[in-house]
């Protein structure tokens, strides 16, 4: 049985997969002990209303796995393409307004990786995507400049500091 599944989720269900790309230096020291990340990547689709960066993400396709619909979210709103064992599944939410499972992954980059970034991909529907320093995220925040929904699933999840706690 899948993580997802054992959450509640269903093959059958609607959903939409959002990824959480956290970038690392790569330095030749790395240990196994825990180390920080020195970034996140997000995405924008300026053409919006009220535009504001969020997790790359989206809706699933027929046949998919919740899995399967994050790696493909995140190539073709960022152009990263990492391989299904790059992805740590975090845990889904019932969204009752849309009535559809949040299922939330985290994938881990090195800094190389973000240079690969570009818009290009066939699946891209005009998302742009950008690097973040942790700094800057904490001031795009506070700026409002961050879709509220995907910051909460972060905290609650303890994948960033509560906003309160932030240095950056």
């Amino acid at each position: 049985m899948s993580p997802w599944e054992r959450d509640g989720v269903r093959l059958s269900d609607e959903w939409a997969a959002i990824v959480f790309p956290r970038v690392f230096k790569i330095d030749g020291s790395a240990r196994e002990e825990t180390v920080l990340p020195q970034g996140y990547v997000f995405v924008i689709v300026p053409t919006l209303r009220d535009p504001k960066y969020k997790l790359p993400g989206g809706k699933k396709n027929p046949g998919e796995t919740p899995l399967a619909t994050a790696v493909r979210e995140l190539a073709g709103e960022t152009g990263l393409k990492m391989k299904s064992e790059a992805f740590r599944y975090v845990g889904a939410a019932w969204v009752s307004r849309t009535k559809h499972w949040s299922i939330l992954f985290t994938v881990d980059l090195n800094e190389d990786d973000v240079s690969w970034m570009h818009t290009q991909h066939p699946e891209n529907e005009g998302e742009i995507p950008r690097y973040f320093s942790i700094e800057e995220f904490y001031k795009m925040v506070r700026e409002g400049g961050f879709l509220p929904y995907h910051f909460r699933r972060l905290e609650e999840k303890g994948l960033i500091l509560p906003l309160g706690r932030a240095t950056g």
